[in-house]
């Protein structure tokens, strides 16, 4: 099981990473939004180890390294 924190992490890198910034919403009703979709992809990512990430129909897949760099591609 992948601890809660790296989760969140790389689920916000994800986010940036498919242009997705919490400073981009200018309303409540966006903000809530965006902690949904947040919400979704870490229950998802969660069940395969926080390893793939889908958004969009589409697969990806998210490595965090120990510099705290990360690696997101699509998955065919």
């Amino acid at each position: 099981m992948i601890p809660q924190s790296i989760l969140r992490k790389k689920s916000i890198k994800f986010l940036e990473y498919m242009g997705i910034y919490p400073d981009d919403c200018e309303t409540e009703e966006e903000l809530e939004e965006y902690i949904d979709t947040l919400s979704i992809l870490e229950f998802e990512a969660e069940e395969n180890g926080g390893l793939i990430y889908e958004f969009d129909e589409e697969s990806y897949i998210v490595i965090n390294f120990i510099d705290g760099e990360y690696l997101i591609a699509p998955v065919e």
